[in-house]
């Protein structure tokens, strides 16, 4: 209502809408006529006249399943704790929110809204901040064992190889952890890749700069 969507993002994902105030669908699909872009989950309920449908339902299927087994008295508790560590991994994770994540995939690249890196790897988590004239891109290892149980411990982190692709838009890359030049992006018609392997729980920081950065 205030602007504040319009003026700083490209478009507004929906999730879980049952009703919404008549003004705020206003404001929606006026923004909507200006360009903007808003999806929504199969599991909305509001009609926005112009919103893009997601093609995926977002639930919280794994909570529900979570909470029914640690209320379940007649499970034996070691047992329960095995099943919820596994319930409740990453990879269980990963798993269910892969029909969301293609249909989302494609929803974006129709609305030309590009992912912050490409990755081969679904373990890797990507995020950004940016102001000025630098970028970081934030990249954590959240690779775990398969059934988020080992040697009795809950979502033992393990770790892992990705090929990593930067859009090849004439800025440099740094590594903001060591100071000094990422070297292992090399320029190739995708962009600039790089094939990293991260540790068990690694955190990678990258930085990019509208120039390269003056020797000291």
């Amino acid at each position: 209502l205030d602007g504040t969507v319009a003026a700083n993002h490209k478009a507004l994902i929906m999730t879980g809408i049952e009703r919404l105030d008549p003004k705020t669908v206003e404001a929606l699909q006026a923004w909507i006529k200006a360009g903007g872009n808003v999806i929504v989950g199969d599991e909305c309920k509001v009609p926005i006249s112009g919103s893009i449908k997601l093609g995926a339902e977002i639930h919280n299927r794994i909570y529900s399943e979570f909470y029914k087994l640690i209320t379940d008295t007649t499970v034996d508790p070691r047992l329960k704790r095995e099943r919820a560590a596994a319930l409740r991994s990453p990879l269980a994770y990963y798993r269910e929110g892969k029909p969301i994540a293609s249909a989302l995939t494609k929803r974006c690249a129709e609305t030309g809204i590009h992912p912050i890196v490409d990755c081969d790897a679904q373990e890797l988590l990507a995020s950004r901040h940016a102001h000025g004239d630098i970028e970081y891109l934030f990249l954590v290892n959240a690779a775990t064992e398969e059934t988020g149980v080992k040697d009795g411990k809950w979502n033992s982190v393990r770790a892992c190889n990705a090929r990593v692709v930067l859009p090849a838009d004439g800025r440099p890359v740094y590594d903001a952890v060591t100071s000094g030049d990422a070297g292992e992006f090399k320029k190739e018609s995708a962009g600039l890749s790089a094939n990293l392997r991260f540790g068990p729980g690694e955190l990678r920081v990258l930085a990019r700069t509208t120039r390269p950065l003056a020797a000291p």
